[in-house]
């Protein structure tokens, strides 16, 4: 369906800078662009967006982290981890050499059998209004 009412408007002019406003800078220290959109005979701008990354994404600050003895039949635990953009809720992946094993989606993971000899890390996702970010843990050896 067309937009009619936006329909016979001339274009917008676009204008980008770099802001050096300390304000502009996310956690990471990534600088915020910020784009104007102007009429071509207009001074002011008349339409504004400030973008410049994935800045409302949930990002680690301090990585999750994964205690336990590493000997089979005991159970590892996965942290959270510290982040920004205030995490409503976490979800949990655990992996074997970097690979996903499945079904292994808690904050705890009892080590099996075929565990012994690899190395047993754990992605946690966080989600936050903006979106959803990952980061991953240190890795325990199994023996």
């Amino acid at each position: 369906m067309r937009n009619v009412l936006f329909e016979n408007l001339p274009p917008l002019k676009r204008k980008s800078r770099f802001s050096e406003d300390p304000d502009d800078y996310d956690d990471d220290d990534r600088l915020f662009r910020e784009i104007l959109f102007y009429e071509p005979e207009g001074p002011l701008p008349v339409r504004r967006h400030r973008g410049g990354g994935f800045s409302s994404l949930p990002h680690a600050t301090v990585l999750p982290l994964v205690t336990g003895t590493g000997a089979v039949g005991d159970t590892l635990s996965c942290s959270t981890g510290t982040w920004t953009n205030s995490p409503t809720s976490y979800a949990y992946q655990w992996l074997r050499d970097g690979v996903a094993i499945v079904g292994a989606t808690a904050s705890t993971y009892l080590l099996a059998a075929a565990d012994s000899t690899h190395a047993i890390s754990c992605t946690v996702t966080a989600t936050a209004a903006g979106g959803s970010g990952s980061a991953t843990s240190n890795a325990i050896a199994v023996t």
